[in-house]
């Protein structure tokens, strides 16, 4: 059921506007906050404007430095090759490095400073 604003307290022009207004807000934060989708072939260094890292191949997908963004990143295998996902001199949850078999699916949060934590 929807919500009607009683004609006394608000407009339904101004209620729209509002509604609006709050559904734009709510797709730019779901776009800043997922990024971008890239589809790499070959080694690939990812980047914090990415959301969802979508691989076929066998090559290396070496994550940037955390640094306690809250950025959340989404790696996934379609392929029938292993997608190593690198953390460089940082952690993943304790690990250098995760290995993704086909259809394999990781999602890391940048959660502090030198660590990425799995979701």
């Amino acid at each position: 059921m929807d919500w009607i604003a009683p004609k006394s307290l608000i407009s339904a022009d101004k209620y729209r506007t509002m509604v609006d207004s709050i559904v734009r807000n709510d797709l730019l934060y779901l776009y800043q906050s997922t990024g971008y989708v890239t589809i790499p072939t070959s080694d690939y260094t990812a980047l914090i404007t990415d959301g969802y890292i979508v691989c076929n191949g066998t090559f290396t997908v070496t994550l940037p430095a955390a640094a306690g963004t809250r950025k959340v990143l989404q790696i996934k295998n379609i392929g029938t090759g292993i997608i190593t996902v690198d953390a460089g001199l940082e952690t993943i949850d304790a690990y250098h490095d995760i290995q993704l078999l086909q259809w394999d699916n990781l999602t890391v949060l940048d959660y502090i400073t030198g660590g990425w934590i799995i979701l």
